[in-house]
This record gives C-alpha cells, structure tokens and sequence, in this order.
C-alpha cells in the first residue's frame, strides 16, 4: 500500500513539474541579434543591432551602419520576468 501511494505520487509531482516548466518556459522572450549584408549573397556585411531585454520586454537597440532587407539574426538569450535576461 504505501509503495503504490508513492508511485502514484512520485507520478503527480512529475506532471505537474511539466506542466510547471512548461509555463515557465511560454513567460520568456527570445531576442536577437541581426547582421545586415549588401545583398542576397550575404558575403559583405554593412551593419548590425543588437535587441535588448527591459522590464520583460524586447527593445530594438541602436543600428550601427547600413540596415538592408538581407539580414541574419543570432539567438542572444532570452527575455525572463522582470526584465532579466536568462
């Protein structure tokens, strides 16, 4: 009887820590870094900017050189509750 009990509540604690880590996870924003190029070749790069994480929140920072349409973005980290990069 009491090993059931604890399986069935070791079995609990694990659903509901997912579900936990699941909610955790939807609470945090990505946010980039971007490089822009001089074309569809992406060989020459004229620029970049870099976003940060305010107050839970994604801000452009400022662009430094030339911003095109061919660009590439970096995963820097994520934006967490309270404005903490994580």
């Amino acid at each position: 009887m009491i090993r059931k009990t604890l399986v069935a509540a070791g079995a609990i604690l694990v659903a509901g820590g997912g579900t936990t880590i699941a909610w955790t996870v939807g609470n945090y924003n990505p946010y980039y870094e971007y490089t822009y190029f001089s074309d569809a070749s992406k060989t020459e790069v004229v620029g970049w900017m870099d976003e940060t994480c305010v107050n839970n929140q994604i801000l452009p920072g400022q662009a430094v050189g030339t911003q095109t349409p061919y660009w590439h973005r970096s995963l820097l980290g994520n934006c967490g509750p309270g404005g903490h990069p994580v």
